[in-house]
C-alpha cells in the first residue's frame, strides 16, 4: 500500500537510511555466529551495528577514523572499536570479519586487510 502525501516532492521521498541499511543487512544474510564489521559510525553505522546485533552476529566490530566513538559503541551492540587510520589496529583486525558493512565513504580504509572470502556490502543510498 502506498499513500501519496500532498505536496511531497518525489525526489526527496526515497527510502530512509534505516530502510536502506536494513535491506542490505537482510540481503547479505547475517546469521547468528557471524562476525560483522561496520565501517563508519555515523547515522547508518549506528543502525548497522544495531541490525547486526539483532540478527545474532557473534562479534560486531565498529571501524572508525576516530577513537572518540569508544564510549558509544557498546551501547549500540558493538564489542570493539577499531580505528582504521591506526596501522597497528587495522592490521590486528585483519581477517576479523565475515561481513563488512560499509556505511560511508571510507576511501582511506585498507580493504585489502580483509580476506577475499569476506563479503563487503555498501550501505549507502547514493
Amino acid at each position: 500500500m502506498v499513500i501519496v502525501l500532498p505536496g511531497l516532492i518525489s525526489t526527496s521521498s526515497g527510502p530512509s537510511g534505516r530502510d536502506w541499511c536494513h535491506a542490505r543487512t537482510k540481503e547479505v544474510g547475517i546469521k547468528p555466529g557471524y562476525r560483522v564489521g561496520i565501517v563508519d559510525i555515523g547515522c547508518m553505522g549506528h543502525l548497522g551495528i544495531q541490525f547486526a546485533k539483532a540478527m545474532g552476529a557473534a562479534v560486531v566490530l565498529a571501524f572508525s577514523r576516530f577513537a572518540n566513538k569508544e564510549q558509544e559503541i557498546p551501547r549500540l551492540g558493538a564489542y570493539e572499536l577499531v580505528v582504521y587510520t591506526d596501522e597497528k589496529q587495522a592490521a590486528d583486525s585483519a581477517d576479523s570479519v565475515d561481513i563488512l558493512l560499509i556505511t560511508a565513504d571510507a576511501n582511506n580504509m585498507a580493504y585489502t586487510l580483509f580476506p577475499p572470502s569476506s563479503t563487503k556490502v555498501f550501505c549507502d543510498e547514493k
